[in-house]
């Protein structure tokens, strides 16, 4: 792991037990958290039925990354994220899913793009910027 992933919020966020109190106390911290998950996914072209092939950036603890799951009974993902602890946590969350999730324990800052669709981890990220 790079020493730029290492560094301020990933760190913070790579404690289990932070992690853990992090998505418990995540609608209070993020009330609008599951509104955000539901215009998303309401606004994505492709039919349900599509086997899509999806990448979720800074998937933290899995939220999002299951409810595309959820909206998309044939499609796969790639859950990526810098703090092992929240890579876990997500494994743990989308264990129903195993077969089509992947996950990767990376920098995404590190991608070579111009811009790519906001999450938001993508806050945290000065070297990328965001569409919307």
């Amino acid at each position: 792991m790079s020493d730029i992933v290492q560094s301020g919020s990933v760190r913070a966020y790579d404690l289990h037990e932070r992690v853990a109190a992090y998505d418990a106390d995540m609608e209070i911290m993020h009330p609008l958290r599951s509104k955000m998950a539901d215009v998303l996914l309401e606004v994505l072209p492709w039919a349900k039925t599509k086997a899509l092939r999806g990448v979720d950036l800074g998937c933290g603890t899995g939220l999002l990354t299951a409810r595309f799951l959820d909206a998309f009974r044939h499609a796969s993902i790639v859950a990526v994220d810098g703090a092992a602890a929240m890579i876990d946590l997500c494994r743990s969350r989308l264990r129903p899913a195993a077969g089509r999730v992947a996950f990767l324990l990376a920098d995404f800052r590190a991608i070579p793009a111009d811009c790519v669709a906001p999450a938001p981890s993508m806050s945290c990220s000065p070297h990328m910027r965001c569409i919307t």
